[in-house]
């Protein structure tokens, strides 16, 4: 094995690794072991783990934890909010508007 394939192979492991700790949550531990493994400052490991959480979806590792807290069809229905119920009021109040309007003209 070359030195390159090497440090491509250590470099895939570490990211697993930083994923892994991303997955269950553990954004310290995820910047940690970026760190020790990139070498960089604290500052830019802290950025790198954000932006790389942003990246990963909720629920990519459901090896820990409770995996119907990080499913996202889970999710989708915890969070079906007031919208549903307002696109009804507003249809029935337009279906309203409308028969009184051809009440009207049918009265005329």
């Amino acid at each position: 094995m070359n030195h390159s394939s090497e440090n491509q192979w250590d470099r895939d492991e570490a990211m697993e690794a930083v994923d892994a700790a991303i997955a269950r949550g553990k954004k310290i531990e995820a910047v940690k072991l970026y760190r020790e493994f990139s070498g960089q400052s604290l500052r830019q490991c802290k950025a790198f783990v954000e932006s790389r959480m942003k990246q990963t979806p909720p629920g990519l590792d459901d090896t820990e934890g409770d995996s119907a807290s990080t499913d996202p069809t889970a999710i989708d229905s915890q969070r079906s909010g007031c919208f549903p119920m307002l696109m009804l009021i507003l249809s029935f109040a337009g279906l309203c508007c409308i028969g009184g309007l051809l009440g009207t003209i049918i009265r005329e």
